[in-house]
């Protein structure tokens, strides 16, 4: 089992847009990096603005990379960072009778 320190995580309402460049500049590191892009421009804005933030380590965890926008901007954003291999990405493990859909990768 895994224990999170909830003091230490933080939950960001809003649009991508205007939320990722504030948190940009208010986040030292980060460990995890989960989010909830459905969009093209939503992925990008996340993975632009926060995975510099991450952890060498640290995973990201990508909740809809099944969707084509989102798997496109992953993709554009990856080639973009030859550190990040392809083959790096892993689908998120299923229950019984789900359509696979999450997706996550560990930043070397």
């Amino acid at each position: 089992d895994l224990e999170c320190d909830m003091s230490k995580v933080k939950f960001i309402e809003g649009y991508f847009k205007d939320t990722m460049p504030k948190l940009k500049e208010e986040i030292d590191k980060i460990s995890l990096l989960v989010f909830d892009g459905d969009a093209y421009s939503a992925t990008l804005e996340v993975l632009y603005n926060l995975y510099d933030k991450v952890a060498s380590g640290g995973y990201v965890i990508l909740d809809d990379y099944c969707l084509t926008e989102c798997k496109a901007a992953t993709d554009l954003f990856i080639k973009d960072k030859p550190i990040v291999l392809m083959d790096t990405i892993t689908h998120l493990p299923l229950k019984e009778g789900e359509m696979p859909c999450g997706a996550w990768f560990r930043k070397p």
